[in-house]
């Protein structure tokens, strides 16, 4: 493994003379697993393997053990590809014989190579592809696992439904070597090459659409003929068209072909008498024809979801998030998810949103997972396809980090300010406004100014004209939206909440400034919140003014509106209230409508109990507003307010 990665772990030798060495995961904590086996005494024996979740070890001080490189006091945190390297590099040392051969490049015998059969302007793209194209992420990406690189450099895969680790394929120079029958679509003693495979997964064997599809991605060449030498006859044309044109065209005449260069300076009264209007409002106060905005959100939020909202709104000139939605020719390009995610998704979106399937002629989809998605090649596909019927007034790119051209570094501000300068680009030769989905940074985000939330360098923050970040609240699945705009008058933090049908919709009743994490400025704190006996006191107090059965999520959010609390602490109130008779827990009625498992009533020690045989009368107070207990706001909770003070 590198020198580098060697040195951030902690390493210690056990009395048995093994090694221990600890790191902490920043992905998925792998379960304990056997990684390597040899054999010792005539034996097979386990060699390497690890203890994750659920996993035990004795470790220094222990008498025995001894710390030879870090300790266990700062554990170092390894990303997900440092990991597997060293994962990979454990695995590789397993001296097991493999059940299945592991051929190389040669075929052996009873071997047959697979090619597709196209015409040779065909293969041209597929040729390229065998050459740049990588096919493990396809190869992942429908459920094939890669058990790692043997020494003799072929790389083992297991097939998908297999359930253990036994090698069904190998991959080595170009060539997938298929071994099992239950691989479909590939027959088993098979070799495929790169562009076979992507033909057979992604176009279901049609090469030829496969051909024109990866020459879309920017593999291939337009066909060229270097046999036959033009040169001579290309040169008298040229001469004779010259000669003719010096006779007939006027010397008024522009030359043909010139292009026209932007005009770059300008004086105030060209600015004033040219530019008369802001450009067109696509979303209203957000985003206007021709800018860039970036939906910045930790990983797993839901912003996939909300950004197919966005997209059905633009397409069919609805509202997202309140904001009036001009309709327009939407393009989504989807880096991440499978054809039949999108499409589930898309259905259970647009029906909650009331929008019928057959209005949605407006909205494209490019999926590109498993295939080549840098902006550079979304550029030319762009391009292929900019004819009056697929011109497009919005473009959004879910997600940035993997629509990034190989080798750019996401830390980079000058790498950065180019991706941006290049998306610029594409929204002023399609004349159409890009949204860009892009990940939080690590770590806790409330204490950061909205523009530094975004991962990598902060010039993705400043080049776009709107920044919207998403932050998670102190609420179950409430999140705090503030926005950076350019063009527009600033608008205010808000909370959107996912409501039942899986919307994300305003939620004005909560704080924005109530950020998971944050640190209460000085002076002020928890020192300025109720106890649990505050709240307790404040609803006895109240009791008049609740209505009668309430199901326990109504209850707890009709207090909350009222007294400077908790949602925790307020849970823990009402568990005093119910242990000292004053509430009662009941099952609903359903031949009532009351749907809730279990409503709270006023209880034997309450002044308004009502037993459960004579539940039908009509119970005490019709209004479920409270009043908060703090004395500088309005009185009503007769709680004990200078306690709280």
């Amino acid at each position: 493994i590198p020198a580098e990665l060697f040195d951030k772990l902690v390493v210690e030798r056990t009395p048995s003379g093994g090694y221990h060495v600890a790191y902490r995961s920043k992905s998925d904590t792998y379960p304990n697993i056997k990684l390597a086996q040899g054999k010792r005494d005539d034996k097979w024996v386990t060699l390497i393997e690890t203890r994750g979740n659920g996993g035990l070890v004795l470790c220094s001080p222990t008498e025995g053990y001894e710390l030879i490189q870090g300790c266990y006091e700062a554990l170092p945190y390894l990303e997900e590809e440092e990991q597997n390297t060293l994962l990979l590099a454990a695995w590789s040392l397993g001296q097991k014989e493999q059940k299945a051969p592991a051929p190389a490049r040669e075929l052996p015998q009873g071997f047959t190579m697979y090619q597709p059969n196209c015409s040779a302007s065909e293969a041209r793209p597929g040729d390229d592809f065998n050459l740049r194209g990588d096919i493990r992420p396809l190869l992942a990406a429908r459920g094939w696992k890669y058990l790692g690189k043997h020494s003799d450099g072929n790389e083992h895969w297991r097939r998908p439904g297999k359930a253990e680790d036994s090698t069904s394929a190998t991959f080595k120079d170009g060539v997938f070597y298929v071994f099992s029958s239950n691989a479909t679509p590939f027959e088993p003693n098979r070799g495929y090459t790169p562009f076979s495979v992507y033909g057979l997964l992604e176009h279901n064997g049609d090469f030829k659409e496969a051909a024109a599809s990866l020459f879309e991605q920017g593999f291939g060449k337009t066909e060229e003929f270097p046999d036959v030498d033009l040169s001579s006859f290309i040169k008298n044309m040229e001469e004779k068209c010259a000669s003719n044109n010096a006779e007939t065209v006027s010397e008024s005449q522009p030359e043909a072909n010139t292009e026209e260069q932007p005009k770059l300076f300008w004086t105030a009264k060209e600015l004033i008498e040219t530019f008369r209007n802001m450009k067109e409002p696509l979303i209203e106060g957000l985003l206007r024809k021709e800018e860039v905005m970036n939906i910045v959100a930790a990983p797993k939020t839901g912003k996939s979801w909300l950004v197919l909202q966005l997209a059905i709104a633009l397409a069919t000139g609805g509202e997202w998030l309140g904001r009036e939605c001009t309709k327009s020719k939407v393009l989504l390009v989807d880096n991440e998810l499978h054809p039949e995610t999108e499409t589930s998704r898309l259905k259970h979106v647009a029906k909650a949103m009331g929008v019928p399937l057959d209005a949605l002629e407006r909205l494209d989809f490019l999926l590109q997972r498993g295939g080549t998605k840098d902006l550079l090649s979304l550029e030319r596909q762009l391009r292929a396809i900019n004819d009056a019927a697929k011109h497009y007034e919005v473009i959004i790119i879910d997600a940035l980090y993997k629509a990034l051209p190989k080798d750019v570094d996401e830390n980079s501000n000058g790498q950065i300010t180019g991706i941006y300068n290049q998306v610029e680009k594409i929204a002023r030769e399609q004349e159409a406004a890009v949204i860009l989905v892009h990940h939080t940074s690590k770590g806790n985000q409330a204490n950061k100014s909205v523009t530094d939330v975004g991962s990598g360098a902060g010039a993705q923050s400043r080049a776009p004209d709107t920044h919207l970040a998403l932050r998670p609240t102190n609420e179950d699945n409430v999140i705090s939206v503030s926005c950076c705009v350019r063009s527009f008058r600033p608008v205010e933090p808000f909370c959107i909440i996912r409501d039942f049908g899986g919307l994300w919709t305003l939620a004005p009743q909560y704080d924005p400034n109530d950020l998971e994490g944050k640190e209460a400025p000085t002076g002020h704190g928890d020192n300025d919140k109720m106890s649990i006996d505050d709240v307790v006191e404040a609803v006895k107090s109240n009791l008049d003014k609740l209505e009668f059965p309430m199901a326990k999520t109504h209850l707890v959010e009709t207090i909350r509106e009222n007294v400077t609390a908790s949602k925790n602490t307020i849970l823990s109130a009402l568990d005093i209230l119910c242990r000292d008779g004053v509430f009662e827990i009941r099952k609903g009625d359903y031949a009532k409508g009351q749907q809730a498992s279990k409503l709270f009533y006023p209880g034997p020690n309450s002044p308004y109990y009502i037993p459960p045989e004579d539940a039908t009368k009509e119970t005490v107070g019709k209004t479920t507003s409270l009043t908060a207990v703090s004395s500088d706001l309005p009185t009503g909770l007769s709680g004990n307010s200078e306690d709280a003070q």
